[in-house]
Parts: structure tokens; C-alpha cells; sequence
């Protein structure tokens, strides 16, 4: 038989279990999907190599904060065969290290002889 203690323990213990599913989703969703450090570039001296003409050297300089707020920083240079594959690869990285990005730039580089 059901008595009123019974059924008070009960939706609160629905209710509980209820909003333990609401802090879990809330928690899932405010991490980005797809968010993902972008690659480190092609190697320069690779790049170099196997190029006869003009190499593109990308550099960044940027920060993030993760969901521990601690910050990660990166510093990185590296070399494409053409300006546009240069530019998407800084477009990914100012996406991703949206903190104090900057030295963000493509520039164009003879390979040695």
C-alpha cells in the first residue's frame, strides 16, 4: 500500500535524478562539438625539399582557455606549397586560439639553392 511518505520519496527522487540529466547535458553542451587544435603544419625542411619555387611560411602565436581555465599557449611556424592552404591553416588556428592571437601571417620564401 502506497502512503503519502512513500510517494514524497519517490518525486523526489525523480526530481533529483531529473536534474542530475539537466547538469550533465548542460555541462555536455557548452564544450564546442568539433573543437579540435588545429594540425601542426607541414615540416619546412620537407616542404622545401620537394618544392622548386615559391614556399609559404605561416606563423602563429596564440591562446586558449579550456574548460578548466587553465591557458594553452602555441607557437608555431610552418611551410606550404601555396598561399591558400597558408591561409586556412592560420583561419583554423585564430578559431581555435582565440586568446591574445597575434604574429598570425603568411610570407612568401625561395627556397635555398
Amino acid at each position: 500500500m502506497m502512503t503519502l511518505r512513500s510517494l514524497t520519496f519517490g518525486a523526489s527522487l525523480a526530481f533529483a535524478n531529473l536534474a542530475f540529466a539537466v547538469l550533465a547535458l548542460t555541462v555536455l553542451a557548452a564544450q564546442p562539438a568539433g573543437a579540435q587544435a588545429p594540425p601542426f603544419g607541414p615540416d619546412c625542411p620537407q616542404v622545401m625539399a620537394r618544392t622548386h619555387g615559391t614556399v609559404w611560411v605561416g606563423t602563429i602565436r596564440g591562446q586558449r582557455e579550456d574548460m578548466w581555465d587553465s591557458v594553452e599557449t602555441r607557437f608555431q611556424r610552418s611551410c606550404f606549397q601555396s598561399r591558400a592552404a597558408c591561409e586556412k591553416w592560420l583561419y583554423d588556428a585564430r578559431s581555435y586560439y582565440t586568446l591574445n592571437f597575434d604574429n598570425d601571417l603568411c610570407r612568401p620564401m625561395q627556397p635555398r639553392r
